[in-house]
Protein backbone atom coordinates (compact mmCIF):
# COMPACT_ATOMS: atom_id res chain seq x y z
CA UNK A 1 0.00 0.00 0.00
CA UNK A 2 0.97 3.61 -0.25
CA UNK A 3 2.92 5.43 2.40
CA UNK A 4 0.02 7.67 3.47
CA UNK A 5 -2.34 4.75 4.16
CA UNK A 6 0.32 3.12 6.30
CA UNK A 7 0.91 6.34 8.24
CA UNK A 8 -2.78 7.10 8.73
CA UNK A 9 -3.53 3.47 9.59
CA UNK A 10 -0.93 3.50 12.35
CA UNK A 11 -2.67 6.54 13.88
CA UNK A 12 -5.60 4.25 14.70
CA UNK A 13 -3.76 3.10 17.82
CA UNK A 14 -3.74 6.66 19.15
CA UNK A 15 -7.12 7.77 17.78
CA UNK A 16 -8.97 4.86 19.38
CA UNK A 17 -8.60 6.57 22.76
CA UNK A 18 -10.27 9.83 21.65
CA UNK A 19 -13.85 8.44 21.61
CA UNK A 20 -13.26 6.84 25.02
CA UNK A 21 -12.20 10.19 26.48
CA UNK A 22 -15.06 11.97 24.72
CA UNK A 23 -17.60 9.54 26.22
CA UNK A 24 -16.16 10.12 29.70
CA UNK A 25 -16.27 13.88 29.10
CA UNK A 26 -19.89 13.63 27.95
CA UNK A 27 -20.81 11.67 31.08
CA UNK A 28 -19.19 14.26 33.35
CA UNK A 29 -20.80 17.15 31.45
CA UNK A 30 -24.14 15.35 31.70
CA UNK A 31 -23.83 15.16 35.48
CA UNK A 32 -22.96 18.85 35.60
CA UNK A 33 -25.85 19.77 33.29
CA UNK A 34 -28.31 17.80 35.44
CA UNK A 35 -27.21 19.62 38.59
CA UNK A 36 -27.08 23.07 37.01
CA UNK A 37 -29.64 23.11 34.21
CA UNK A 38 -28.79 25.76 31.67
CA UNK A 39 -28.91 26.01 27.92
CA UNK A 40 -25.14 26.30 27.75
CA UNK A 41 -24.63 23.08 29.70
CA UNK A 42 -27.08 21.18 27.47
CA UNK A 43 -25.34 22.58 24.39
CA UNK A 44 -22.01 21.36 25.73
CA UNK A 45 -23.39 17.87 26.27
CA UNK A 46 -24.91 17.81 22.79
CA UNK A 47 -21.62 19.02 21.28
CA UNK A 48 -19.67 16.38 23.23
CA UNK A 49 -22.02 13.65 21.94
CA UNK A 50 -21.47 14.79 18.36
CA UNK A 51 -17.71 14.75 18.99
CA UNK A 52 -18.04 11.19 20.30
CA UNK A 53 -19.83 10.18 17.10
CA UNK A 54 -17.37 11.99 14.82
CA UNK A 55 -14.29 10.64 16.59
CA UNK A 56 -15.68 7.09 16.60
CA UNK A 57 -16.34 7.32 12.86
CA UNK A 58 -12.88 8.75 12.19
CA UNK A 59 -11.28 6.03 14.31
CA UNK A 60 -13.19 3.42 12.32
CA UNK A 61 -11.85 4.86 9.06
CA UNK A 62 -8.30 4.80 10.44
CA UNK A 63 -8.86 1.20 11.53
CA UNK A 64 -9.99 0.33 8.01
CA UNK A 65 -6.78 1.85 6.64
CA UNK A 66 -4.81 -0.25 9.11
CA UNK A 67 -6.75 -3.30 7.92
CA UNK A 68 -5.89 -2.55 4.31
CA UNK A 69 -2.22 -2.66 5.26
CA UNK A 70 -2.67 -6.16 6.71
CA UNK A 71 -1.96 -5.23 10.34
CA UNK A 72 -4.79 -7.34 11.86
CA UNK A 73 -5.66 -11.02 12.00
CA UNK A 74 -9.19 -12.25 11.19
CA UNK A 75 -10.32 -12.53 14.83
CA UNK A 76 -9.25 -8.97 15.65
CA UNK A 77 -10.97 -7.64 12.55
CA UNK A 78 -14.27 -9.28 13.52
CA UNK A 79 -14.12 -8.00 17.10
CA UNK A 80 -13.11 -4.51 16.03
CA UNK A 81 -15.80 -4.32 13.33
CA UNK A 82 -18.54 -5.34 15.73
CA UNK A 83 -17.30 -2.92 18.40
CA UNK A 84 -17.09 -0.02 15.96
CA UNK A 85 -20.55 -0.69 14.52
CA UNK A 86 -22.13 -0.93 17.96
CA UNK A 87 -20.42 2.25 19.19
CA UNK A 88 -21.40 4.33 16.17
CA UNK A 89 -24.95 2.94 16.17
CA UNK A 90 -25.42 3.69 19.88
CA UNK A 91 -24.05 7.23 19.64
CA UNK A 92 -25.99 8.00 16.47
CA UNK A 93 -29.15 6.46 17.89
CA UNK A 94 -28.81 8.48 21.08
CA UNK A 95 -28.58 11.70 19.11
CA UNK A 96 -31.21 11.01 16.48
CA UNK A 97 -33.85 9.11 18.44
CA UNK A 98 -33.37 11.34 21.48
CA UNK A 99 -34.12 14.43 19.44
CA UNK A 100 -37.33 12.91 18.07
CA UNK A 101 -38.45 11.96 21.57
CA UNK A 102 -37.72 15.48 22.77
CA UNK A 103 -39.91 16.90 20.01
CA UNK A 104 -42.83 14.76 21.22
CA UNK A 105 -42.45 15.47 24.92
CA UNK A 106 -42.10 18.94 26.38
CA UNK A 107 -40.60 17.93 29.74
CA UNK A 108 -38.83 15.10 31.49
CA UNK A 109 -35.53 13.31 31.48
CA UNK A 110 -35.46 12.81 27.72
CA UNK A 111 -35.61 16.52 26.91
CA UNK A 112 -33.06 18.09 29.25
CA UNK A 113 -30.32 17.56 26.69
CA UNK A 114 -32.21 18.27 23.50
CA UNK A 115 -34.42 21.24 24.28
CA UNK A 116 -33.59 24.41 22.41
CA UNK A 117 -34.38 26.79 25.25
Amino acid sequence: MSNWTTTLGSLHLVAVHVPIGAIILTFLLGIYARRRPATTARDCVRFALWMCLASAAATSVLGALRLINGSYDATSVTRHSIGAAVTIACLGGTLLVGRRLAERHSSGLRTWMYSAS
